[in-house]
């Protein structure tokens, strides 16, 4: 009787051992569940900076590199301490291949506040007439080369005008690009194609489709050609986003608007080839004079590329 109270005994205390353990396994698993949604949340709210700013995901065009979180912080803080105490509105955007995300951070002195595009239209405009080609079947006339390379070179409107008069069938020929690129940000203005409104990430959406094929838009040739205009504008109008940089291809737009402050504007790529650099646009207006609006534009860039070097 007593070796059988002894083994029951044991048992006992076996059996409370091996219920304690999956206990203890268990709530391991609990944890470890509860800390890697805690960490996911956190990393969520690290990718809300402060301000209007967003991080969006295009992983689809490479692979991933580095930690996108630091570089999404890093890019906030950089573009909050240029804007700091500023007057002007001012929307500035970034796609980097080495993350695959694009960066953006707005900053709006009265909540209806838009960003007339000016001259960056342009480079549109020559997609637009590049695609128009492909998709019909022909090839740029000698009229069109002159006036696309005047118009993105020189940034000559009447180049332009001709172009969507001509060619895109006026202000609102652009539509059917805005539309197969999901530019859903941007509106023709039917009184004057220098002020139809944008935003900094939609004119990435024509940038990507020029330097990195995005949404097989336009041909290889088609972007070559694109890319060498943009390479060799007039040497008065390569400020911008080309701050601090060796290797870039941009378009600037600037413009005197009716209150007597400035539109400045410039997007385009920075970096020798498409995979060493990233696509940028930078947009602003309510400038107390055009000096003003580029050194906002190219402090922006030079921060840019002190994060993205």
């Amino acid at each position: 009787m007593h070796r059988r109270r002894r083994l029951k005994k044991q048992y006992r205390i076996l059996l409370r051992v091996i219920v304690g353990v999956a206990i203890i396994l268990a709530g391991g698993r609990i944890v470890k569940g509860m800390l890697a949604n805690r960490q996911t949340t956190q990393q969520a709210e690290m990718d809300q900076a402060a301000g209007s700013s967003s991080a969006t995901n295009h992983s689809n065009h490479v692979v991933k590199l580095g930690n996108t979180v630091n570089v999404n912080q890093a890019l906030q803080t950089a573009w909050q301490k240029v804007l700091k105490g500023t007057t002007a509105n001012v929307d500035i955007a970034v796609y980097s291949p080495k993350t695959g995300r694009t960066y953006t951070y707005s900053v709006k002195q009265s909540d209806d506040a838009t960003f007339p595009t000016a001259s960056i239209l342009k480079v549109t405009v020559m997609a637009a007439v590049l695609h128009q080609n492909q998709t019909n079947g022909t090839t740029l006339t000698s009229t069109e080369q002159s006036e696309m390379q005047a118009m993105i070179e020189n940034s000559d409107n009447d180049a332009c005008t001709d172009l969507l008069d001509n060619v895109l069938g006026g202000n609102d020929g652009n539509d059917a690009t805005y539309s197969a690129l999901g530019m859903t940000g941007t509106t023709a203005d039917m009184t004057g194609w220098a002020m139809t409104t944008t935003t900094a990430a939609d004119q990435l959406k024509v940038l990507n489709a020029i330097f990195y094929g995005a949404d097989n838009y336009l041909t290889k040739s088609e972007r070559t050609y694109a890319m060498s205009l943009m390479s060799t504008v007039e040497s008065d109008q390569d400020w911008g986003i080309s701050a601090g940089a060796t290797h870039y291809q941009l378009k600037n737009g600037w413009r005197l608007e009716d209150n007597g402050d400035w539109i400045v504007n410039s997007i385009g790529h920075v970096g020798k080839t498409s995979e060493q650099g990233y696509t940028i646009a930078v947009l602003t207006n309510d400038n107390a004079t055009q000096d003003d609006g580029e050194k906002v534009v190219e402090n922006l860039a030079a921060a840019t590329k002190t994060v993205l070097n």
